[in-house]
């Protein structure tokens, strides 16, 4: 409900999800990872794997980590991000 109300406060129009097709006629021009969480128990890492697979070309990072590893162990999905985001050879703080 909540991401509802505040795409329709933003101004979005909900129903245009059911009327335009998916997936869009390509992928933008930026990298694409998925960050697969080892432990999670609602999508499992071996349904993760095959999907990023299938659905997306790619192999998923992996860390460890249940479904809610941003509130369980928020420290590596964070690291996680800050290494994929920061140029090669830059330094990390």
């Amino acid at each position: 409900m909540l991401d509802h109300d505040a795409a329709l406060s933003a101004g979005m129009d909900m129903a245009r999800a059911g009327r335009e097709p998916w997936p869009p006629p390509a992928w933008p021009d930026v990298p694409t990872r998925y960050l697969l969480c080892r432990d999670d128990r609602f999508f499992t890492p071996d349904f993760v794997r095959r999907h990023a697979r299938e659905r997306l070309g790619i192999t998923p990072d992996e860390i460890p980590g249940s479904h809610m590893a941003m509130l369980s162990r928020p420290r590596e999905p964070a690291d996680h991000l800050e290494h994929v985001a920061m140029p090669t050879g830059a330094p990390s703080e």
